[in-house]
């Protein structure tokens, strides 16, 4: 990199100088290649993911720390897919990722393209670590995403429902919809669940 290679540009084992980074954790390497590269972002958009979305895929949790103030680094940009890196985390059960991005401001009420939101993405990839987190961590942001519908009218309760249904009845699909069964029970009456706003939830996080 010193010499001018490009971060993006695969070697011949395929590995691009931006992943051998990412694997080794050097944060003031990481963040010295952000500062030089102020473009890389937007080339990665290009590619249909972001920064933000490797270190989920690569539970980089160290490397969060300060990135927000190298480069221009959106926290809730979107993939190819119309994931959020907060949604992708939910996605992969990244949980120390989904904690990172939310300490540093993500918006857990955003929705993917599909209108799923965080709590639909956890039950459909069953992520019950996940849904753990957010009843524990996050509870009434939780009990503000079990009331949401998606683009197919769908609450998180009536997806998980359905793909017990669907999926057959193993042990983690009854696990998630156990786990929802108990918080739905826990949640607030409806009133109070439809007063939680995006921005309410957000500061009732920080």
């Amino acid at each position: 990199l010193s010499n001018g290679a490009n971060p993006l540009s695969p070697n011949k084992a395929g590995q691009m100088p931006l992943d051998l980074l990412i694997q080794r954790g050097n944060r003031d390497l990481f963040y010295a290649v952000l500062d030089d590269y102020p473009e890389l972002e937007d080339r990665l958009r290009m590619q249909g993911t972001t920064l933000l979305h490797i270190l989920v895929r690569r539970r980089a949790e160290s490397l969060l720390e300060g990135i927000f103030e190298h480069g221009r680094i959106e926290i809730d940009g979107v993939d190819a897919k119309g994931h959020s890196a907060t949604q992708l985390a939910a996605c992969l059960g990244a949980k120390g990722m989904l904690e990172g991005l939310t300490h540093y401001g993500a918006d857990l009420s955003a929705c993917a393209s599909n209108g799923d939101n965080l709590l639909h993405l956890a039950v459909r990839h069953a992520q019950t670590e996940i849904l753990m987190h957010l009843y524990e961590n996050n509870r009434e942001c939780l009990f503000y995403l079990l009331a949401q519908v998606n683009h197919e009218r769908r609450t998180p309760m009536a997806l998980a429902q359905e793909l017990a249904r669907d999926l057959g009845s193993t042990d983690v699909r009854q696990q998630v919809l156990g786990q929802l069964t108990n918080y739905s029970h826990a949640r607030p009456r409806v009133s109070d669940v439809h007063t939680m706003t995006p921005t309410r939830i957000r500061n009732l996080i920080f």
